[in-house]
């Protein structure tokens, strides 16, 4: 998932969260999701879908393993703060979009295995 502005790109795979500088390919920042090492941000895991609020001020990343979505730091990939959603013991976000807006929807929700 790319910036707005298309100069950093947001990737989520297994326990890390990851900025990178698309036109050096340098990492600016990656975060343990699993609460290991530098920057880590607690409790988040396996981030399954990014979504880019329209105006770049927060990634939104959906953690399926406890019904929620992190709002994170554009930059730093900190988190600030965490959106629980309706039914979330029972069910696991796959897919998030942004509306034009800003406004955040989840969608493509699962049941538990």
């Amino acid at each position: 998932m790319f910036s707005p502005d298309r100069r950093l790109v947001y990737t989520g795979i297994a326990e890390y969260f990851s900025i990178t500088d698309a036109r050096t390919g340098a990492s600016v920042a990656l975060v343990d999701l699993y609460g290991k090492g530098d920057g880590d941000i607690d409790g988040i895991e396996n981030p399954m879908s990014i979504a880019v609020a329209p105006d770049g001020s927060a990634v939104y990343a959906t953690m399926p393993d406890v019904g929620q979505i992190s709002v994170l730091d554009p930059r730093t990939g900190k988190e600030r703060s965490r959106i629980s959603l309706a039914g979330s013991t029972k069910l696991r976000a796959s897919g998030l979009a942004v509306s034009s807006d800003g406004s955040v929807a989840a969608g493509g929700a699962m049941k538990p295995w």
